[in-house]
């Protein structure tokens, strides 16, 4: 003879008036004959807002979920299984998604019902044979006082399993009102109709040059190599096909001779088809000035997301190491007993806006021209240098040209190529270097701060000991801490010039510079 098994059995329901649950202990003795014995039931009203049934049955049914929980818990007799049972297939629905895909108030009741019924499990009740129905409409108490399913249970609990109800086949589908709106965000990219120059497979512009120039030779005239006028063409295969790529519509629309549409975002460019290279070119505004060339008055368009775009931007970046100079000092160091001044000079990227700061061991020609043949052999050379009105950087100058006037003549075919053109500011213009003078701020205030009035050790010969490193070390640390932590915040502000001055207007006063008339 074996023991008795117990079964924990909760309905639920929702009208609109109230919501609730009810639970019933199901009961197989020895001798496999069944009981059913209510427990306890569960009811709320309601509220004021206006909620849909669907909601109002998965309130319902969290009420059935958390009477589960209770009862399993506080029943001295071991419970073999929990059953919950609701007339919503809704709700049935509801409970086989993540609770993620819905609305807050739908998600979270959702995830509070999952959790407390992990190890349940939920069936479907026609409202018919529903004892919950009752406590949601409510009965009589000639109702309740005869025997009733409310008070002893649904008789279809008494039968075996296999003939308890089930959810029909014509199931309709879950209300989606609750659930969230998705929506897909991608990209759509289309390989290249030919070839395979499409940017991605190469990393300069260079690379990509040199492999299309190849194939288009290979195709007109095999068994060449690429000529100067080769890669011209090349580079307008390129660039046309980047402009296809980017703006097809516009690109037909330009080279059928109409305009682009108002929602084009080539719109506020007043785009034109360059008829000779059939590439888009930018319009409007300069095209009446006189005495600069086409290209800058209407330079091409381009994407400034396509990976071509990129590598141009890339090889002219690598190639243009546009740079400011200037000094700042001096500061003391030792040497032996002894103090003597340094100066530190600052080289700047315009491009990049990089930093390079080295040492002078005085502000003469020789050492702004060492520290000049430093910065190129680590940094690259050049092709123009800005900085004030120096007198060492003017001497400088003239040494070098002096130095380059004196070469022979095949050496000066060589080098022509890299020679460095120097720009000087106004006398008094400080504001002109505004873009490194900054930075010349930046790196003195971080070094008063770091060193303050203590002298850094400076030995004469290139030999360190391991104290003097250490200390190296933590003084360099303690200066790039500092500058990135006061240079970063400063370019948040405008310091001036935050608004453009007014245009001229009808009677305002202006002052005539006449050159002729001052010659």
């Amino acid at each position: 003879m074996g023991e008795a098994t117990h079964e924990l059995h909760v309905f639920s329901d929702a009208s609109e008036q109230a919501y609730g649950a009810v639970a019933y202990l199901r009961t197989i003795d020895q001798e496999g004959r069944t009981y059913l014995s209510f427990i306890i039931a569960r009811s709320c009203v309601t509220s004021k807002r206006a909620h849909s049934i669907p909601r109002l049955d998965l309130c319902g049914s969290l009420v059935a979920a958390q009477l589960a929980k209770l009862l399993e818990n506080e029943l001295t007799p071991r419970i073999k299984s929990i059953s919950l049972w609701t007339d919503s297939t809704t709700v049935l629905q509801w409970l086989n998604l993540e609770s993620c895909r819905f609305r807050v108030f739908v998600g979270n009741r959702i995830a509070e019902i999952q959790e407390l019924t992990d190890k349940c499990s939920w069936h479907y009740v026609s409202s018919a044979d529903n004892p919950a129905d009752d406590l949601t409409k409510g009965k009589s108490l000639q109702y309740l006082a005869a025997p009733n399913r409310w008070s002893q249970g649904p008789s279809f609990l008494l039968q075996d399993p296999k003939e308890w109800p089930v959810i029909p086949k014509t199931e309709t589908m879950a209300d989606k009102v609750d659930l969230w709106i998705s929506a897909f965000c991608g990209i759509s990219t289309f390989p290249p109709s030919s070839g395979n120059t499409d940017g991605w497979n190469y990393h300069t512009w260079q690379e990509l040059l040199d492999v299309t120039a190849q194939e288009l030779q290979t195709t007109l005239s095999p068994g060449t190599s690429p000529q100067a006028e080769d890669y011209h063409q090349a580079e307008l295969h390129i660039l046309k096909r980047v402009q296809q790529e980017s703006f097809p519509e516009d690109y037909k629309l330009l080279g059928s001779g109409k305009s682009v549409r108002s929602k084009s975002r080539l719109i506020t460019l007043a785009p034109e088809m360059d008829p000779s290279s059939s590439l888009i070119r930018v319009g409007r505004r300069l095209r009446r000035v006189a005495g600069i060339e086409d290209s800058v008055l209407h330079p091409l368009v381009l994407d400034p997301n396509h990976p071509v775009t990129r590598l141009i931007i890339h090889h002219y970046d690598h190639k243009l190491h546009h740079s400011g100079i200037d000094c700042f000092g001096p500061l003391l160091v030792k040497i032996g007993r002894r103090t003597e001044k340094r100066w530190g000079i600052l080289f700047k990227c315009l491009t990049t806006r990089a930093v390079h700061l080295d040492l002078l061991s005085s502000m003469s020609t020789d050492s702004f021209l060492m520290a000049l043949r430093r910065f190129v052999s680590r940094r690259g050379t050049p092709p123009e240098l800005w900085s004030d009105q120096g007198t060492n950087y003017r001497r400088g100058v003239r040494e070098l040209r002096e130095a380059y006037a004196a070469l022979v003549p095949d050496i000066q075919s060589q080098f022509a190529r890299q020679r460095i053109h120097f720009h000087f500011n106004p006398p008094s213009t400080t504001h002109f270097g505004g873009v490194w003078e900054r930075e010349v701020r930046s790196v003195k205030s971080a070094l008063y701060t770091v060193l303050g009035s203590q002298s850094v050790i400076y030995p004469e010969s290139e030999m360190l000991s391991r104290r003097h490193w250490r200390h190296s070390q933590v003084l360099a640390d303690r200066f790039w801490s500092r500058f990135i932590r006061d240079y970063l915040p400063s370019l948040q502000t405008r310091q001036k010039w935050q608004a453009s001055p007014p245009d001229l207007k009808e009677k305002t006063f202006v002052l005539v510079v006449d050159r002729v008339g001052i010659m």
